[in-house]
Order: structure tokens, then C-alpha cells, then sequence
């Protein structure tokens, strides 16, 4: 049963569509009314999402699938291959759930992610064997397309996103197992605002994923870009290092605080295509001034400490 603050959230939901001038919004909403209404069965949540056999539907369906989905570009999130269409996507997101899944068990939970974007990330945690995915994604474009794949489910797993900010999550729903926090905390003015925001929605001895860009040293450090632009992304405020960030999460309230992974962002990872046609990696990174550095990120698991 739908708890009654997402109830509540759902029915905003709704009115916003249909009330709130936000610039694309309605012109996503109808790329979303127009795609054809098929459902299948065939799901496969693996390396690239699989939604449909590539025979399900005929080549004058995939083109109207094709031309409405690309009215939802950019595609930031994949890649997914629909009725034999493949949406190849700015970031090839497998690459970093690869380096995710083998630290940790997700056979269970119930988990919160938070900047979910289109929801690939959420059901990779189906794949691995979550009881339920609820995801919050402030951007109506994402939250548009997470729409627009989902609705090819006949039978859907237990996920939702719901378009929303952290601070806007409803207070009563709390004590998941497990939150993710992949690419969000630089975005953020206070990241130790965030940081004790999602320690309170954990369960005591939860855990949190917290994934970001970070500083190459050792040292605790924190730099804070004046442009606010990192590698072509706007809105960064802060880039910690990894033992900067330590410190942050211990005086948080965490504990077992552990560095998972560090790796170098290239552009087998992050690039520009058909259907993310702007500037991406490597328009930013090349020509690259000399002695310059592709983006480190970093993933680190810790528990919340009661």
C-alpha cells in the first residue's frame, strides 16, 4: 500500500503538469502522451536495460518510440536498448554500478535514491535483489523520461520517482536500509546539511552510498571553484578530498567510514551522442591546458552511527 505521503505528493504531482508553466514541461508531458502504448513482459535489468525483444513491435512503432524519446534529450543516464532502439546515452552508467555492486548487498533493502535522475541506477538496485526503489529527482526532464521507459512495463517492479528536492521529502517516510547519494553533494551549498539530511532518513545502522568528485590529495582539503564550473558542469560549490570528505561524514554522525572506489572520469565513460548532442567530456577536457586533469570521482559506504 502507497503511504500517504506519497499520496499526497503524487496528487502535486499531477497538478504541476497540468498547472505549472515550467518552460519544456508541457512539451515533454506530450512527448510522453505520444509514445505508442505498448507494454511487454521482457525486462532485463542488466549492463544495458533491456525493455522489449527487438521483434515485440513493428519498425513504424520503434521510429515513433525513437522520435518522441529524442524530444527528451538530453539522455544523461544509460544506456537502454527499447524494441530493439538503443538509447545510448551520455554516460555509460554501467561502468560505475560495476564498481558499486561488488561492495555491498542490497538483497532486501529498502532504499532511497537521491538525485536519481532517470532511474537506470534504480533498477540496477532491482537487479541486485532491493525489495523496493524509491528515488527523488528535481528535474522534470528526467523525471519525464523515467515516465516514458517505465510505461513499457507490464509488470513493474517496486519503484517510483517522485520530482522533488531533498528538502521537500516527505517527513513520513524514513528509516531506509540503504540511501545513495551519487553525484549531488557538489551541487550542494551546505554538503554537511545533505550529509546529516540523509543520516536522518537511515535506519540506525543503515548505510549511505555517497559518490562524487573529489581532490587528488591526501591531505583534508576543500576547494571551492570560483566559476562554479568543474569539467563543464555548473553549479559546483565544493570538491573535498577523500579525507576531507572522512571527516565530514564522522562529524555526521557516521561510522565504518570507507573509501570503496577512486577512478578517473575519461571519455569511454562520459561523451557527447545522437542523443546527449551538446558539450560533454571531452569538448571540456580537450585541448586541455598542459598538466591538466580528467575529473577524479570517488565512493565511499558508510553507516550510520546511533
Amino acid at each position: 500500500m502507497t503511504p500517504p505521503a506519497l499520496c499526497d505528493i503524487t496528487a502535486q504531482v499531477t497538478h504541476c503538469i497540468n498547472t505549472v508553466h515550467h518552460g519544456d514541461l508541457l512539451l515533454w508531458h506530450g512527448a510522453v502522451q505520444a509514445l505508442p502504448h505498448v507494454k511487454t513482459a521482457a525486462v532485463q535489468f542488466s549492463d544495458t536495460i533491456r525493455i522489449g525483444s527487438d521483434d515485440e513491435c513493428s519498425p513504424i512503432v520503434r521510429h515513433k518510440i525513437e522520435e518522441n524519446l529524442l524530444r527528451l534529450s538530453p539522455w544523461r543516464k544509460g544506456p537502454f536498448r527499447i524494441f530493439g532502439l538503443d538509447v545510448d546515452a551520455e554516460w555509460r552508467s554501467h561502468m560505475k554500478w560495476q564498481r558499486i555492486k561488488s561492495a555491498l548487498s542490497l538483497r532486501d533493502k529498502r532504499i532511497l535514491d537521491v538525485g536519481c535522475g532517470n532511474g537506470y541506477y534504480m533498477w540496477r538496485m532491482i537487479e541486485a535483489g532491493a525489495q523496493s526503489v524509491l528515488g527523488i529527482e528535481p528535474s522534470w526532464l528526467y523525471w519525464m523520461q523515467y515516465q516514458a521507459l517505465s510505461a513499457f512495463f507490464a509488470h513493474p517492479p517496486d519503484c517510483m520517482v517522485l520530482p522533488l528536492r531533498l528538502e521537500e521529502f516527505p517527513s513520513g517516510i524514513t528509516e531506509f536500509d540503504t540511501i545513495f547519494s551519487m553525484g549531488v553533494i557538489y551541487h550542494r551549498r551546505d554538503p554537511l546539511t545533505h550529509l546529516m539530511q540523509l543520516r536522518d532518513l537511515l535506519r540506525p545502522g543503515g548505510t549511505l552510498i555517497l559518490e562524487t568528485i573529489v581532490l587528488r590529495s591526501e591531505a583534508q582539503e576543500i576547494y571551492w571553484p570560483h566559476t562554479q564550473r568543474v569539467a563543464g558542469m555548473a553549479n559546483v560549490h565544493c570538491l573535498p578530498s577523500t579525507n576531507a570528505l572522512k571527516a565530514w561524514l564522522n562529524y555526521c554522525g557516521y561510522r565504518d567510514i570507507r573509501l570503496i572506489d577512486m577512478s578517473e572520469t575519461t571519455s569511454m565513460e562520459q561523451r557527447g551522442t545522437k542523443w546527449m548532442t551538446g558539450h560533454s567530456l571531452q569538448e571540456f577536457m580537450a585541448p586541455a591546458p598542459a598538466g591538466s586533469l580528467h575529473p577524479m570521482r570517488a565512493i565511499l559506504n558508510a553507516v550510520r552511527g546511533d
